[in-house]
This record gives C-alpha cells, sequence and structure tokens, in this order.
C-alpha cells in the first residue's frame, strides 16, 4: 500500500510546483498586449506599472504617471515600509518608479495607492480563470 501512495503524493505535491505558476513577465505581456485603456487616458508608455497576484486567481495592476521624487517622503517611506508600495511613489529611481517601468510585487497589499488621480491612476486585473481585463481610472 505505501508503495502507491508514494506516487501519488509525488503527483500531488508536482501540481504546486512552483512551474505550475504562470510567469510573471508573461502575464505582464498578457495584460499589456491585451489591455484597452480608457478614452481619457494617455498612452501605456507614460504609466509605471506595477503587477502583483492578487486573492481570487487574479493580478491586480496599478498603472501611476509618476511625479517629481518628493525627498522628504522619499525619506519617511525608506524609514517606515518593508515592502516599498510608497518607496516606488516618492522616490527616484531605481526605488521608485519611472513611465515606462514594469515592476512585479510580492504581495499586492503593497502596489502603489491613491485615492485619487482619474486616469493618471488606473487599477487593472486580469482574472486568471477567463483571462478577462477589467480596468478603471482611479476616483472615476
Amino acid at each position: 500500500m505505501r508503495i502507491w501512495l508514494w506516487p501519488l503524493v509525488a503527483a500531488i505535491l508536482n501540481g504546486c510546483a512552483p512551474s505550475a505558476i504562470p510567469a510573471r513577465a508573461a502575464l505582464i505581456d498578457e495584460i499589456e498586449k491585451n489591455v484597452r485603456l480608457p478614452p481619457d487616458a494617455s498612452p501605456l508608455s507614460h504609466y509605471a506599472r506595477a503587477y502583483a497576484y492578487a486573492p481570487n486567481r487574479r493580478v491586480r495592476a496599478v498603472y501611476f504617471q509618476p511625479d517629481e521624487p518628493y525627498p522628504e517622503f522619499c525619506k519617511m517611506a525608506l524609514e517606515h515600509e518593508q515592502e516599498g508600495a510608497q518607496v516606488s511613489l516618492f522616490c527616484p529611481p531605481p526605488k521608485g518608479m519611472s513611465a515606462g517601468e514594469r515592476r512585479w510585487f510580492d504581495n499586492y497589499r503593497f502596489l502603489p495607492s491613491a485615492k485619487d488621480g482619474g486616469c493618471s491612476w488606473i487599477t487593472v486585473e486580469l482574472d486568471l480563470n477567463t483571462r478577462t481585463i477589467q480596468v478603471r481610472c482611479n476616483g472615476a
């Protein structure tokens, strides 16, 4: 009985291997190839684009148009953040993001965020089950 259990356990564990998770770069490419930005949005190359896996088999992205770095905000963000969400907003590159840059975050909770911004901030979600993409401007 034990001999037959090992192949079953190995097959189950193999399904959980990292190779079963889609490659991040391929997901970013898929989203950027298929995303339709709102009419009020700028061209894709004008946005810094931050991505992360989200609950319910989704990939969440935040597209934002970077401002000039804010030295005081950068200093505070560096002192208080472990994951760097606001660091990516307020600091100059390489810690901060620039227009055209794509970056994967390990946790969607640490994606850059803002309460407003219109189409200078865009939220994008890819449903990994249906491959559908939802797009909305912040504050819209």
